[in-house]
């Protein structure tokens, strides 16, 4: 069964002459446990595909399915509601908080859900020793390396258990050693049964996918299948290794 479906969706900035078509009559599905990468030159459409998918733009036209309900009918707080539940975010960028902790990052979509302060620290800690940062749960964010900063990013796209992980250019900040790392990680949680979409300009690391997406002026100009090689298949280091 499709867990993400879109149909005929298209998607317009602006207006009149100044208006932009970042997607032009998009059709997709996604089965649930799918691990998808998007590529494409910039200006393709891949974040606009990617913010409609994550709620964060309705469509101008056309119909989304999310786990078979057309989400042009939600609305409001529980629109919000479905995002923080069943999609978790992780940027290029990080976008963590520098003047609390890196656990505190974590925690952060907890407040959301309205746990406690310590319920949320408890959670948010095991999940940084799942990222193997359990060592460095109070330091700043401006202490860790750009692969530990992600993986905090990580930890804090999982703390709300989503079945969707959305990743726009995970790596795309790092060197190859924490970029590894990262996709070690990605591999890890689509293991235990996640959704994934990643956008990557990397073609290398799109092969670690089950299908690669390229997206031209808006549109998707192929869709194919990954043919791993036997053997080909990425293992998970072991924690002790994750520490750029």
């Amino acid at each position: 069964m499709s867990v993400i479906s879109l149909q005929d969706v298209t998607k317009i900035f602006g207006k009149g002459e100044a208006s932009t078509m970042a997607l032009d009559d998009v059709s997709l599905d996604v089965d649930k446990g799918e691990f998808v990468a998007i590529m494409g030159p910039s200006g393709s459409g891949k974040s606009t595909l990617m913010n409609v998918i994550g709620l964060l733009d309705r469509p101008t036209a056309g119909e989304y399915l999310l786990d078979g309900e057309d989400t042009s009918k939600v609305k409001g707080k529980a629109r919000a509601r479905i995002r923080r539940e069943k999609i978790g975010f992780i940027f290029q960028s990080f976008n963590l908080l520098s003047r609390i902790s890196a656990v505190e990052n974590v925690s952060l979509p907890l407040v959301y859900k309205g746990a406690s302060h310590v319920e949320r620290l408890e959670k948010a800690a095991k999940l940084m020793e799942h990222v193997g940062l359990g060592d460095r749960q109070y330091y700043m964010p401006n202490q860790l390396s750009g692969g530990q900063a992600q993986r905090v990013a990580v930890a804090r796209a999982l703390i709300n258990e989503p079945s969707i992980v959305l990743a726009d250019e995970p790596t795309g900040n790092l060197d190859s050693v924490a970029s590894d790392n990262i996709m070690q990680l990605l591999k890890e949680i689509h293991n235990e049964g996640n959704t994934i979409i990643m956008i990557t300009h990397n073609p290398d690391l799109a092969k670690q996918s089950d299908r690669i997406i390229t997206m031209v002026d808006g549109r998707i100009d192929s869709d194919k299948k990954v043919t791993k090689k036997p053997g080909s298949k990425l293992k998970a280091k072991s924690k002790k290794g994750r520490t750029k």
